[in-house]
């Protein structure tokens, strides 16, 4: 651009003048200028026009997210019928297979979390905790399911576990997976774990505080 201030027709753009105008004419002003900005969309301060109210945020429902810890309030163990320890989850994306229902197998995990939050309750310990200083174990020795309705994404489940028998050193336990809130059965489960030694493996008798945890929790008497 030329330095050169000689020239009156020429104005660098925004100056107010804008170009040159004919003799006797009172200039137009530009867009803009003038004494003070026009109010527009948005204030001359700035302020954004107000948008439509946000959401609250969503609260999670009954399993959400990743299955919550014991006592957690979302999910987890909660109440449910005399005799019964009970966990509540929701079907995920991840656990349905081709058919649009849940693969039969994920039963038994259904179940195993069941097994799991009731574990932890009844020896009043974190499972990490029992599995690194136990000096014994409950490894599954059969598993067997009964299916009578479809388990589908999004279905809320309630997982009944109950103690079908006690022996010396095994111990039976019954499920029902229940739909939510429609009540309908889903699916019986049965698995029989064996009490062991953690090493060797060598069968042994079930420890009284499990015995205990399980009279606590109602599934024994």
């Amino acid at each position: 651009m030329s330095e050169d201030q000689g020239d009156p027709q020429q104005e660098a753009p925004g100056s107010g003048q804008g170009a040159s105008t004919p003799s006797g004419a009172s200039p137009r002003p530009a867009p803009g200028s003038g004494p003070g900005p026009r109010p527009g969309p948005a204030s001359s301060q700035g302020a954004k026009r107000p948008g439509p109210p946000s959401s609250p945020a969503r609260r999670p429902g009954k399993g959400s997210g990743v299955h919550p810890a014991p006592g957690s309030g979302a999910g987890g163990p909660s109440k449910g019928p005399p005799g019964a320890f009970v966990t509540r989850l929701r079907v995920r994306f991840h656990e349905i297979d081709r058919a649009g229902i849940a693969y039969f197998a994920r039963s038994f995990q259904y179940c195993h979390e069941a097994f799991e939050d009731m574990l932890s309750r009844a020896l009043k310990t974190d499972l990490e905790r029992f599995f690194r200083e136990s000096t014994w174990m409950l490894p599954l020795v059969h598993a067997e399911s009964d299916y009578a309705a479809p388990i589908v994404l999004g279905q809320d489940l309630r997982i009944e576990l109950r103690v079908a028998h006690l022996g010396k050193s095994s111990v039976v336990f019954s499920y029902r997976v229940v739909g939510e809130p429609d009540g309908v059965e889903r699916a019986k489960v049965k698995l029989v774990h064996a009490c062991v030694e953690r090493e060797g493996f060598r069968k042994r008798p079930l420890p009284p505080p499990l015995i205990a945890g399980f009279k606590a929790l109602g599934l024994i008497k």
